[in-house]
């Protein structure tokens, strides 16, 4: 069996709420990120639990990119950083056909 190397950031959202950092991951986006299901992504932890649940196909770069701006933003709570991470998640969300049309 292969020894994973390094943490990759799908095992680093999937940690516990602020495991060994100071997070602030009660940020809110500027606009809720609309899902076909009818559910909303209004929060980083929102963005988060989605992210989670979809473990098993969550794949490829856009999404490695999404989870590491999604962790950036806790991180630092800064609006700009929060924002970055909205843009991310929604443009994967959307390239897998999960966002609703307005």
């Amino acid at each position: 069996m292969p020894v994973k190397t390094r943490v990759d950031a799908a095992d680093r959202l999937d940690a516990p709420f602020g495991e060994g950092l100071s997070m602030s991951w009660e940020k809110k986006f500027g606009e809720p990120i609309r899902l076909k299901t009818g559910r909303e992504l209004k929060t980083l932890p929102d963005a988060r639990a989605q992210i989670l649940r979809m473990e098993g196909w969550v794949r490829g770069s856009r999404w490695e990119y999404a989870i590491e701006l999604l962790l950036k933003a806790a991180e630092t709570g800064r609006k700009a950083d929060v924002q970055d991470a909205w843009a991310q998640v929604a443009r994967a969300l959307f390239a897998e056909g999960l966002i609703a049309r307005s």
